[in-house]
């Protein structure tokens, strides 16, 4: 023995595997290296590191008794719905984007054809909308329009059945504020909660009369 230091003193290490004792390694720099490995409940797997050693593991989840991969998104962060149990349904709260409230131009509404004033392409949730027609001859036979994925779900007629078959606004999401045959039509729409889509929304009318008509509409929607 020495009376140098304990720091300059060379120690061999030893690990021991349960039968035999084996020299533990070390790199040029001093670095101890070690090979790690786990079980898959019957034999021992060595655990894989990237590049820059980094633990690499693909990770899964029981699903009725088969395991599926956990995804992650390209910067490797994971996805995932949690859900409580007890719970009749599970509720997504969305990330919003910009919300549009906004008003038309007036624009000529050609005699029978449809006219889109508002055409928007992407997700999101539509609120609002109020139809106007100003006067002309039969503007009340002007059907408004809502187009969702490119499907119509505005099945409710034109401002003449509106007022004279007497909608149920305790039913239907509409009120008719203003009516004349030939004069200012006024249709409002709203929708609590309000419609999801997933494509495209589409607001005009459709002009089944042989006479172009004017018209623009307020609306309210936002996007995803």
């Amino acid at each position: 023995m020495t009376d140098n230091p304990d720091y300059t003193k060379a120690v061999k290490l030893y690990a021991w595997d349960g039968s035999n004792l084996y020299p533990v390694k070390v790199d040029a720099n001093g670095n101890l290296i070690a090979v790690m490995k786990g079980t898959d409940g019957t034999n021992l797997q060595t655990l894989k590191v990237d590049s820059e050693g980094q633990l690499l593991a693909v990770m899964k989840g029981d699903y009725s008794g088969t395991l599926k991969t956990i995804a992650v998104d390209e910067n490797g962060v994971m996805k995932a719905n949690l859900a409580v149990q007890d719970l009749s349904q599970i509720k997504i709260r969305h990330e919003y984007g910009g919300t549009e409230a906004s008003s038309t131009a007036q624009r000529t509404l050609w005699a029978n054809s449809t006219t889109y004033l508002v055409e928007y392409t992407g997700e999101g949730y539509f609120y609002y909308a109020q139809f106007r027609v100003n006067p002309a001859t039969r503007s009340d036979e002007e059907h408004p329009r809502i187009d969702i994925d490119s499907q119509t779900i505005q099945p409710y007629g034109n401002f003449y059945n509106h007022h004279y078959n007497g909608a149920d606004t305790s039913t239907m999401p509409l009120r008719l504020l203003s009516f004349a045959e030939d004069g200012f039509c006024c249709l409002e729409y709203f929708f609590n909660p309000p419609l999801k889509f997933d494509t495209s929304l589409k607001l005009g009318f459709y002009n089944p009369s042989d006479t172009d008509h004017r018209g623009y509409i307020d609306y309210f929607y936002t996007k995803l």
